[in-house]
């Protein structure tokens, strides 16, 4: 309620009530309904809760890979702790498109200015485009470690960081495509109203 009172510009004011203690044994429970109460939450607002601590993650993740990746440096603590910003950010980005996509497909809520915006950009042909591009470039990165091996014999491997590149953007190519599907699937509800 407060949240769509909120949402609608109503004045929000407290009520002084007198509270009596209940007599018998409280129905409530902590950990299921504040769980109920936060999933509320993220799909009416998932822009403050999902979209902008994503886009953070995302950001500090992609500078921190950047900068390993430039110094040219093998510094894999940071490699791995940029990578999983990288990857946690991008989906916690995602979740929030699909809480947006989720609510407005089903009439919960109108999407956020920032949530419209990202959505109006979708495609699933875009998204799959970039995807396969993330993927194809992280198996290449990986076919290369592998030709790399060979050639040495197949003894010890000093391409750590370029196999964890190669993770990360497989992960982050998969991710893209079946982020793109869920999406599309989503938003189905909404072209065929158009």
């Amino acid at each position: 309620m407060v949240i769509e009172a909120s949402r609608k510009g109503l004045k929000i004011t407290e009520v002084p009530i007198s509270y009596y203690p209940r007599r018998g044994q409280s129905k409530l429970n902590s950990f299921s309904d504040g769980w109920r109460h936060l999933r509320f939450m993220m799909l009416y607002r998932p822009v403050p809760f999902l979209l902008i601590p994503g886009l953070v993650a995302l950001l500090v993740g992609l500078a921190l890979t950047l900068m390993v990746q430039l110094q040219g440096l093998s510094r894999m603590h940071s490699l791995i702790l940029s990578g999983l910003l990288l990857l946690v950010g991008y989906q916690l980005l995602l979740a929030g498109l699909y809480f947006g996509a989720f609510s407005e497909a089903y009439g919960l809520s109108r999407s956020s200015g920032l949530t419209k915006r990202l959505m109006s950009y979708h495609s699933l042909e875009k998204e799959l485009i970039i995807g396969m591009g993330f993927f194809v470039l992280g198996i290449a990165l990986g076919a290369k470690i592998l030709v790399d091996w060979k050639m040495t014999g197949f003894g010890s491997l000093d391409k750590i960081q370029t196999a964890t590149m190669a993770m990360i953007l497989t992960i982050l190519g998969v991710q893209t495509i079946f982020s793109g599907m869920f999406i599309s699937l989503l938003l189905l509800n909404n072209v065929q109203d158009d």
